[in-house]
């Protein structure tokens, strides 16, 4: 059976993948990519890269599910039809809720629907990312790099099928970056996609998708 929205399909995909990009792009008042094509399975890892403006965060927006493409076929996986389960996302600068704490940011798909968190993982991602110490302060009085954290620790928590990450370690210094870059690098249950300048994330790539400027 398949499900059809405009330029987006979800049906049952051959073999372990998870998700097909067919010719995709998008345009705003102008053509920011075209003709992207990319498969994406468990395990994989796939940076995007480019400079500034050319749609790294739009692509990842669109393999996440939350924007359309102007033009080409995306297909999901029958298996991913909980966009709330099966994706989530580290966006630069949040969202969160910022009155919150940071163990409320991060816990909070518990207490609004039916996922149930595995608090032992938890308490693992709380010790890799360095934030034990502030589980119980406000989100509102963290600093960008301790946001940041925050954010990838919340998107890896309920261990999601699919995570977006968008400029991953940009926040952190030499030492933080290095043992996050780690952490991602021995992730092998979930596809990681990123949009970064990093080039030190093409080492443990597999995939990459490079975009330049239309005109």
């Amino acid at each position: 059976m398949i499900a059809v929205l405009k330029n987006i399909l979800f049906a049952k995909e051959k073999n372990n993948m998870l998700i097909s990009l067919k010719n995709i792009g998008f345009s705003y008042y102008y053509p920011l990519f075209e003709k992207i094509s990319e498969t994406l399975e468990i395990g994989d890892f796939l940076a995007i890269y480019g400079p500034s403006w050319v749609g790294k965060s739009t692509l990842l927006e669109i393999i996440g599910n939350i924007r359309k493409p102007s033009n080409g076929k995306i297909f999901f996986d029958s298996s991913l039809s909980d966009r709330q389960k099966d994706f989530w996302y580290s966006f630069v600068g949040g969202p969160f809720f910022e009155e919150m704490t940071v163990r409320e940011n991060i816990l909070f798909l518990e207490f609004f629907t039916a996922i149930t968190i595995d608090r032992d993982f938890y308490e693992e991602l709380l010790d890799i990312f360095e934030i034990k110490s502030l589980e119980n302060h406000s989100v509102k009085n963290l600093s960008a790099g301790q946001r940041e954290r925050v954010n990838m620790v919340r998107a890896f928590v309920h261990k999601p099928k699919i995570v977006i990450l968008d400029e991953p370690g940009s926040n952190l210094d030499a030492r933080l970056f290095e043992k996050i870059f780690q952490f991602l690098k021995n992730q092998k249950n979930s596809a990681i996609c990123i949009a970064t300048h990093h080039h030190e994330y093409r080492e443990i790539a597999t995939k990459i998708i490079t975009l330049q400027p239309l005109s």
